[in-house]
């Protein structure tokens, strides 16, 4: 019986462990990232930033990378 629970608690640990690597962010979210917003891609895998301080919204190359 131990050995089941054990295995089943694995097969969980694993399922969240790739899912928090696969998805970078909730879809289509907003958030802040320095002084930089956020706005998170469609399947949450990825997402751009842009400065909030410029005027012009220039849109820099920060990514999820980080």
């Amino acid at each position: 019986m131990l050995a089941v629970t054990s295995l089943i608690l694995l097969l969980l640990f694993q399922s969240i462990h790739h899912q928090t690597e696969a998805t970078k962010c909730k879809p289509l979210s907003y958030f802040k990232v320095d002084s930089l917003r956020c706005q998170c891609s469609s399947d949450g895998t990825k997402y751009f930033c842009i400065e909030m301080y410029d005027p012009r919204f220039r849109i820099f190359g920060r990514s999820d990378s980080t």
